[in-house]
């Protein structure tokens, strides 16, 4: 017998359920050394569009958010099985579950860090702004930043963190 609400334990549940088949293979792809193009894996709806706006000026709404070769093998070297921040995306079906969490997320928070590869159309370095959902004492944290001038929004990276409260 577990001790979780009900509503904790449907979040649970929909996280195991939510594994994006399509997400998977292209991780396997890059893991093979295909060369593939960056995948979509989610959009920004008027809300999220609502809440970046409201933390870092940007308007991104209607913008894809795109998952990059590169983007994976930066996930996997720093959270991979021998990853060197921590062992958090070990799974590959933890990454495979972006999509939902993008739907799905709990909060949005900008901490004031902003990309060195990525310019917003005033010409600053682009804000990197943190999604996170909370499933079964963890925390699934995607960090996502805008390339104004493709009018998508790159994950630069995924992890696990314990919650702390």
């Amino acid at each position: 017998m577990n001790n979780h609400t009900e509503k904790e334990q449907n979040v649970i549940t929909a996280y195991q359920n939510a594994v994006d088949k399509d997400i998977e293979a292209y991780v396997i792809d890059v893991m093979n050394g295909r060369d593939v193009i960056p995948l979509t894996v989610g959009f920004i709806n008027e809300a999220m569009n609502a809440e970046i706006n409201e933390l870092t000026g940007l308007s991104v709404y209607g913008n894809r958010i795109v998952l990059g070769p590169d983007d994976v093998r930066h996930i996997l070297n720093r959270h991979g099985p021998q990853g060197r921040a921590d062992h958090s995306m070990k799974d590959i079906s933890d990454i495979a579950r972006l999509s939902y969490v993008i739907s799905n997320y709990d909060s949005i928070e900008w901490d004031g860090g902003r990309s060195k590869l990525y310019r917003t159309k005033d010409g600053l370095n682009a804000p990197q702004i943190v999604l996170k959902k909370r499933v079964d004492g963890m925390y699934y944290v995607v960090e996502v930043v805008s390339d104004s001038k493709k009018k998508r929004n790159i994950v630069s990276s995924i992890y696990l963190k314990k919650a702390l409260n």
